[in-house]
């Protein structure tokens, strides 16, 4: 029996089918699932349609998940997705306001362990122009300056210890160790290894980076520290 459960998804009214967190990437899920056993709390920056922060809020019913996307469909469609579970608030704001927002709803958020997944980067066309959204630097700054015992997950992250993993470039900015560095403030920041795709939805592996300043949990997906 798996010690996890992922939801199947019906098909959104765009065709699209939806269910599985993390980009379907077990090393991954397995990673956050074990961070998230001994934490309070899961705090997600760009919720896109919900597969995520749905996958959280079903495997730990006793513990607050936040999540936020700015996007007009994206938030219909995950709101009707999630609007069932009662431990999931969803707002329809940006990052990092969204972590402004948990930390007035949580006063005590400096003494929680909390999980997040930053997802709130990317370049996208509208009316013709190439827009970006960039708001990494200042959410990695929000954490490792006001809180302790923390785990940060960035998606779409370089690593540089496999060229062929994919990462996102926004408006110019590497999602990367090169961008984050600068404001890990005594945390410290680490990728996987493990070069095999699990994952039936990608070609290829997307990268994560890991942020924490916790021990770094020891599993198959063999974290490396960037120094």
């Amino acid at each position: 029996m798996a010690k996890y459960k992922i939801a199947n998804f019906s098909k959104d009214p765009a065709g699209w089918t939806h269910g599985n967190p993390f980009h379907g990437d077990t090393y991954i899920i397995d990673t956050i699932y074990d961070y998230m056993k001994d934490s309070d709390l899961f705090i997600e920056t760009g919720t896109a349609y919900a597969e995520s922060s749905y996958f959280i809020a079903d495997n730990f019913s006793d513990k607050k998940v936040y999540t936020c996307e700015i996007d007009d469909y994206r938030f219909s469609v995950s709101y009707d997705i999630l609007k069932e579970l009662d431990n999931v608030d969803m707002q329809k704001m940006s990052s990092p306001e969204i972590l402004y927002y948990v930390l007035g709803k949580e006063p005590e958020l400096k003494d929680k362990k909390c999980v997040f997944w930053f997802d709130a980067h990317g370049e996208w066309e509208e009316n013709g122009q190439r827009m970006y959204s960039w708001p990494l630097v200042d959410e990695v700054s929000f954490v490792t300056t006001k809180l302790k015992n923390f785990a940060i997950f960035i998606d779409d992250f370089q690593n540089p210890y496999n060229p062929q993993v994919k990462y996102d470039v926004c408006g110019g900015k590497i999602c990367g160790p090169g961008e984050v560095m600068g404001a890990l403030n005594g945390a410290k920041l680490y990728v996987p290894t493990y070069t095999d795709v699990t994952s039936e939805y990608h070609e290829d592996i997307v990268g994560v980076g890991l942020i924490t300043d916790m021990e770094v949990i020891s599993n198959s997906a063999n974290w490396k520290e960037v120094v």
